[in-house]
């Protein structure tokens, strides 16, 4: 099952209809029927004015087919990120940008491997001199860009480590704040996170081995 997020709204990709998707009550079903079926779907996302959380739930074929669809019609654009644990403390790092709480992430310049991409934006987002990265969490797709012209994101995940306490924020690359939360608080900065955050957290609890009732550490 591929996770589409578009704004505050979801668009699944499965090759059969699901019965729940995490955080939303109402999944809005729809058989796929061919490629403008899949722009008409995004296109109406992006495009609510309304600003309650919906999710489409697109199936009937492979799931490797829908995605090929989306490869067709939209330019993908790669990005790598991190999620950083202190060595000492083991408290998370999240940035602020845009009015939500994010993790840092860019997109890949020619040449590099995703690892080179994640470990050099959460560097320059952060202000990272030693960071060390760690095994690959998940891949996240969000929806960007003007009609006619949209693009999706896949941004690649890994864990990452680092001792160092002291922290710059990229203020060009629209960061104003970075912090340093621990586990029992990230349910906090999670109601004020994109979706796709909540992704990368809960494939960093089950992958990494966190403790839930060590940290006491609970998602939404």
């Amino acid at each position: 099952m591929y996770k589409v997020f578009i704004k505050e709204h979801v668009l699944v990709l499965s090759t059969q209809a699901p019965a729940q998707v995490r955080g939303f009550d109402t999944v809005h079903l729809m058989p796929y029927r061919n490629h403008h079926s899949l722009i008409q779907v995004v296109e109406d996302l992006m495009e609510r004015e309304d600003q309650k959380p919906r999710c489409v739930a697109l199936f009937g074929v492979q799931e490797s087919l829908l995605w090929k669809a989306c490869t067709q019609i939209f330019e993908i654009v790669d990005a790598g990120g991190g999620l950083v644990k202190h060595s000492k403390t083991g408290d998370l790092l999240f940035i602020f940008r845009h009015k939500k709480w994010d993790l840092p992430k860019g997109k890949s310049e020619k040449g590099e491997t995703m690892e080179e991409t994640a470990l050099r934006e959460v560097q320059e987002e952060c202000g990272l001199r030693e960071l060390h990265l760690g095994p690959s969490l998940c891949t996240t797709y969000h929806v960007f860009g003007s009609p006619g012209a949209r693009k999706i994101k896949r941004s690649f995940w890994y864990a990452m480590e680092t001792d160092q306490e002291e922290l710059h924020p990229q203020t060009e690359e629209g960061i104003s704040h970075i912090e340093w939360v621990p586990p029992e608080k990230v349910h906090k900065k999670l109601k004020k996170a994109y979706n796709s955050i909540y992704e990368v957290v809960q494939a960093y609890w089950y992958q990494v081995g966190w403790s839930a009732a060590n940290h006491r550490f609970r998602l939404k």
